[in-house]
């Protein structure tokens, strides 16, 4: 059970630092897509305009309600494709090919 804040005090939400693209990794802007090479593992990355769209938003700290937002908005996908976890999913991809920091 959460704590009751004290009267006339209100609980905020801890604010946490955004992800960062881990150190090491390059990036080279193509307009709407963007390639990120990793030295260390001699890896190339390219995003798509979505992907894009996605890691921008995610080093931005966006949650992902605010990243679907923006993909509804710059793509009108159909109403029945699951965006949060296809988000979900490409986020646990960076993670996993190690191009942002934990």
């Amino acid at each position: 059970m959460k704590p009751s804040p004290k009267p006339g005090k209100t609980m905020t939400r801890k604010k946490t630092m955004p992800p960062k693209q881990r150190s090491g990794i390059q990036s080279l802007d193509l307009k709407d897509e963007l390639l990120l090479y990793d030295g260390k593992e001699d890896a190339v990355h390219v995003l798509n305009k979505s992907a894009r769209l996605i890691w921008d938003s995610y080093l931005k700290g966006e949650t992902i309600d605010e990243i679907e937002a923006r993909l509804k908005a710059a793509f009108e996908p159909p109403p029945d494709q699951d965006l949060k976890d296809d988000i979900r999913r490409f986020i646990e991809k960076l993670k996993g090919k190690k191009v942002v920091e934990p």
